[in-house]
């Protein structure tokens, strides 16, 4: 086919505009992103919590990745969660991950009967007032935050699904 050179010369100009035009718009998108305000981390709320064997705040724990988890005895998804976490304390302690159950039952002994089911490897915390749970704003069971070495809040997941269990994970080994 036989194109004439006027036609040769106003396709190379429009080919030349278009690509001009991409790399422009390219160049200003990645200029732009610089200036793109990405979210802040917000600082995770300190707290004091009874262990089975002690006191602990958040404040001890900084240079260590925490998993607060908030569970009660009745939830179904807590008891799916426990067995995961254990594995997690099995596979990342080392790493300095700490992983604390905060349970909010009202009578110690529907905890108790709960965790003689499904023993924890983790730290165990009681919160029988539900203080730590209001200041982090908990309303269903389960609910995890993740918080840095730095105590600012990385992720938060409300319930527990195992299937799941390989994005909680990857979110985990991120924060190590």
């Amino acid at each position: 086919m036989w194109v004439s050179g006027a036609n040769t010369m106003r396709t190379k100009k429009w080919l030349r505009l278009v690509i001009s035009g991409i790399l422009g718009l390219t160049i200003a998108g990645v200029l732009l992103s610089a200036y793109i305000e990405k979210p802040a981390l917000v600082e995770a709320t300190d707290f004091m919590l009874e262990t089975q064997t002690e006191n602990l705040s958040l404040a001890q724990l900084r240079g260590k990745v925490v998993y607060l988890d908030f569970w009660a005895s009745w939830c179904g998804p807590c008891r799916a969660s426990f067995p995961w976490m254990n594995e997690m304390h099995r596979k990342y302690a080392k790493d300095g991950l700490v992983i604390i159950a905060v349970n909010l039952d009202k009578v110690p002994g529907q905890r108790d009967k709960f965790l003689q089911e499904f023993p924890a490897d983790f730290i165990i915390a009681f919160d029988q007032q539900a203080k730590t749970a209001n200041d982090y704003n908990i309303s269903v069971m389960p609910t995890s935050i993740l918080i840095s070495r730095q105590g600012l809040i990385l992720d938060q997941h409300v319930g527990f699904s195992e299937k799941k269990i390989d994005q909680y994970e990857r979110t985990l080994k991120k924060a190590l």
